[in-house]
């Protein structure tokens, strides 16, 4: 295999694994879009009394956490190139 030859196969190598990265990334986002609402749901149904303090602060951190998923994300796709058009 020429040198060319090999670091067009390694760039290839790095972009699937940069897609598997984001297919990943993007699983987890949804996760989060999932349990959020779910959560504060739950939250809202517990009694006066209880304290949530923990609880509410673990949510704030999940929906910064999913911010800053949303960000990777978007950084991660500007380093894949677009897919070349089909050869005519």
């Amino acid at each position: 295999m020429s040198e060319m030859s090999q670091q067009q196969a390694d760039v290839n190598a790095a972009n699937q694994a940069i897609l598997a990265l984001l297919a990943d990334i993007q699983a987890g986002v949804a996760t989060l879009n999932t349990a959020v609402p779910a959560l504060q749901a739950a939250i809202g149904s517990l009694p006066a009394n209880v304290d949530t303090t923990a609880l509410d602060a673990a949510v704030a951190q999940i929906a910064q956490t999913r911010a800053n998923l949303d960000s990777a994300v978007s950084s991660v796709s500007g380093l894949v190139p677009p897919a070349a058009p089909p050869a005519s």
